[in-house]
């Protein structure tokens, strides 16, 4: 089982390049915004509570996906929150898996540009400046997770494909089945 952690700052094409990553090894993407638009239906953003409920639902989805072999794409935009990385790390090695750490980034031009870009998305990202840079002061950088090895794609340039194809050969990751082809 690989989990494909595909990290980095709102509007470097997380969500894009794992849907394109998708749609060439068959992994199914979870996009970490599922568990946020849940989390915040029912406690609000951005207080402990829903901190920690959108934390048990990304660590609860991860496990449930490696103790079934199944092979994901997880989106984040937080690679500063160590004791998190941390446990995904442990749930996927403890199965038998692997964390394989991609990480987005983008020039401030193209990245400003994206996020202003970014309406209707059907998603509650980040659309303007503003909220991005309450977002970078809340947490942190945008640093490398160095915790495992990984690769850094710089996506200024650089088509969703083009970067979904060099994630699969980098990482050398095989076609998986569909996910209804996968036994309960």
């Amino acid at each position: 089982m690989d989990l494909v952690f595909i990290y980095g700052a709102p509007g470097v094409g997380k969500l894009t390049v794992a849907n394109e990553l998708s749609s060439i090894t068959g992994y199914p993407v979870f996009h970490n915004h599922i568990a946020i638009d849940l989390v915040k239906s029912i406690y609000g953003y951005g207080n402990r509570k829903s901190e920690d409920l959108i934390r048990a639902v990304n660590l609860s989805a991860i496990t449930l996906s490696a103790s079934k072999g199944v092979s994901t794409i997880f989106t984040y935009a937080r690679p500063n929150d160590k004791e998190f990385i941390k446990a995904v790390i442990g749930i996927v090695e403890s199965n038998g898996g692997r964390v394989l750490f991609v990480q987005l980034k983008c020039d401030e031009a193209s990245l400003r540009k994206r996020i202003k870009s970014r309406k209707g998305t059907g998603y509650g990202k980040i659309t303007d400046n503003v909220r991005f840079a309450k977002f970078k002061r809340q947490h942190g950088p945008f640093r490398r997770i160095t915790i495992r090895k990984g690769i850094s794609i710089d996506t200024s340039g650089v088509s969703p494909k083009h970067a979904a194809l060099r994630i699969s050969s980098d990482l050398k990751l095989k076609k998986s089945q569909p996910i209804g082809a996968v036994a309960d």
